[in-house]
């Protein structure tokens, strides 16, 4: 029964994927998808002072920043995001698609 609990247990708890960026909350293994679906905004709002380490912008900055993003693209798209990195990447992408639409 320990070795189920440790290894295999889909309730087995785990930190959130963004632990490190300031998502603090422990889940379990089986509710990851969820979880990450109904805190993408939080996810964002973390995530996006990583993908722009270089800017200095308030945290209500990041928020509409965010905000944007969902509202730019579909949230199937970025809630997929499982990850810091899958969503960095994500992000970035995005961000690049604006820029050229708005040259265009």
């Amino acid at each position: 029964m320990d070795r189920h609990c440790v290894t295999v247990c889909p309730m087995r708890l785990m930190n959130c994927p963004f632990y490190h960026v300031g998502c603090h909350t422990a889940i379990p293994q089986c509710t990851l998808e969820q979880h990450c679906k109904e805190n993408l905004r939080t996810h964002l709002i973390c995530t996006l002072p990583i993908v722009h380490r270089n800017e200095e912008a308030s945290e209500e900055e990041w928020k509409l920043r965010a905000e944007a993003l969902v509202k730019a693209q579909s949230e199937n798209e970025l809630s997929e995001a499982l990850d810091l990195r899958s969503l960095s990447i994500i992000v970035k992408k995005l961000q690049a698609m604006k820029r050229e639409q708005q040259i265009e």
